[in-house]
């Protein structure tokens, strides 16, 4: 299993039809048997021609109940992914960046694209958990405030770029940390957390001392430290030390799919 609690935040971060499947869903469906015991099938609400909420809700609880990748359900974020409403596609893209394979990285990377923050955020975020190089330049522009007016989907992509050792992504990371462009300090916050994995090197959000070590240095990735994509995590509530009490929901943060470069 992995990384199934991403989907575990407020579902009003999806804001609130639907593309052909080969997909059977009747009596007989294998598929229909993985969710007999639900009191509604979410594979059937995912794949509902008439009602954007159900494909919604259908495709949220697809991604928080699948234990295991399964073909057919990808098959149904892949599809939901160019649903007319943004909350179905921001929900598809969480499904795939929870539980899709290398090669959904190029649907998240065009999903980049989007007219609506919401699935441009959602989708970065998956493309730090897949990894994408064909993302890098579109990632590069989403960090600039002038290409992208949203916040959350700059810090998302900035955090993203971390994973990637190279000349251009570097620079484009050093240009908006020196960008006297609107800027929040939580993007350069992410900027300088990328910047600080790429070379081993920690300046903080000192631009000139970057700066320098950049035109002192050609090794820049010598130093380079492993990228692991950021988790939900929190600290025990008190009522969680009671007996029966569940622990929180917290992820284990591994290497991105498809990242096989090992830093030096």
């Amino acid at each position: 299993m992995r990384g199934l609690l991403l989907m575990l935040v407020p579902v009003s971060l999806l804001l609130g039809g639907c593309s052909g499947s080969n997909v059977h869903f009747g009596e007989d469906s294998i598929v229909t048997d993985l969710f007999s015991n639900a009191p509604e099938n979410p594979a059937e609400l995912a794949r509902d021609p008439y009602d954007p909420d159900a494909r919604y809700r259908g495709t949220v609880q697809l991604t928080l109940r699948l234990l295991e990748p399964d073909d057919r359900i990808l098959d149904i974020f892949r599809d939901n992914l160019n649903d007319e409403y943004a909350s179905v596609r921001a929900a598809a893209a969480r499904g795939l960046a929870t539980h899709g394979v290398a090669a959904d990285g190029v649907l998240l990377a065009a999903a980049l694209d989007d007219p609506e923050a919401l699935v441009r955020r959602t989708a970065a975020l998956g493309l730090q958990r897949i990894h994408e190089p064909s993302a890098t330049k579109r990632l590069l522009e989403l960090i600039d405030p002038e290409n992208e007016p949203d916040q959350n989907v700059r810090v998302e992509a900035a955090i993203a770029l971390g994973q990637y050792p190279q000349s251009d992504v570097v620079t484009g990371l050093l240009t908006s940390l020196r960008s006297d462009t609107e800027q929040s300090l939580a993007v350069h916050a992410a900027v300088v957390r990328s910047l600080e994995l790429l070379t081993g090197q920690d300046f903080g959000l000192d631009f000139l001392a970057w700066q320098r070590w950049i035109d002192e240095n050609s090794a820049w990735f010598a130093d380079q430290q492993a990228y692991t994509y950021p988790v939900f995590s929190r600290s025990r509530a008190w009522w969680e030390y009671l007996p029966l009490i569940p622990l929180p929901p917290n992820e284990v943060s591994s290497t991105p799919i498809g990242l096989t470069r090992t830093p030096r």
